[in-house]
């Protein structure tokens, strides 16, 4: 628990060197460190202390684990992989307090080699997007706009444009600017995943109507 209490304080303070300081992220660095001191000599106030940062952590991080698994090249920018490790120890923190707050219930994960399990199970997920990301990664080239695309820019976690108007069959030339992987998702029908500071083209072949476009991410 201490210790991934510990790596999750610390990479959302990287994080936040990235992105810039975030009220909320502060407090739940904040909240982190005080549990970690008061495991000293409380170690289930402490727990409880550590508890809440990581539930919050998990409740906002948490859905983008599937989407994660499904497409690994999400995780390959600093923001992203920072975000997505501390998701991760979220998970163990969950489980180690749970242990911790439980002494005498969960023995087999009170033990060191019950800890020894969950910290190999969390590095081997981690290792497996982690492989799986980079090489999907190495794979992607960014494309160049042809004449007649129609251009829509993802900056500063939103788009360029809240609406397109298209006729016929369209190319849609999707251009990132963020630090972070974005997608261009029409349900049912257009998931196109554009890593950080990268470009793609995306064909749309809809029937006539009006359709919702959103980054998944």
């Amino acid at each position: 628990m201490r210790v991934s209490a510990g790596l999750a304080f610390l990479l959302l303070v990287a994080l936040m060197a990235f992105i810039g300081p975030d009220p909320i992220f502060i407090v739940i660095a904040v909240l982190l460190l005080a549990g970690l001191v008061l495991t000293r000599w409380k170690t289930r106030i402490g727990a409880l202390v550590i508890l809440l940062p990581s539930v919050v952590l998990l409740v906002f991080g948490g859905p983008n684990l599937p989407f994660a698994v499904n497409n690994p090249i999400a995780v390959i920018d600093v923001t992203s992989a920072l975000f997505f490790l501390v998701t991760v120890l979220a998970i163990v923190n969950v489980v180690a307090i749970i242990a911790t707050l439980t002494e005498g219930f969960l023995p087999p994960l009170r033990s060191p080699r019950g800890s020894l399990v969950l910290a190999i199970l969390a590095i081997l997920f981690v290792v497996a997007i982690g492989g799986l990301g980079t090489a999907a990664r190495l794979g992607f080239t960014s494309a160049n706009a042809s004449a007649g695309d129609t251009r829509l820019e993802m900056k500063d976690f939103k788009f360029s444009n809240e609406s397109l108007d298209v006729n016929g069959p369209a190319i849609v030339y999707l251009t990132n600017s963020d630090p972070t992987t974005h997608t261009f998702t029409i349900e049912g029908s257009v998931n196109q995943v554009v890593p950080a500071n990268s470009s793609a083209r995306v064909g749309l072949n809809l029937k006539p109507g009006q359709y919702k476009y959103i980054c998944a991410v």
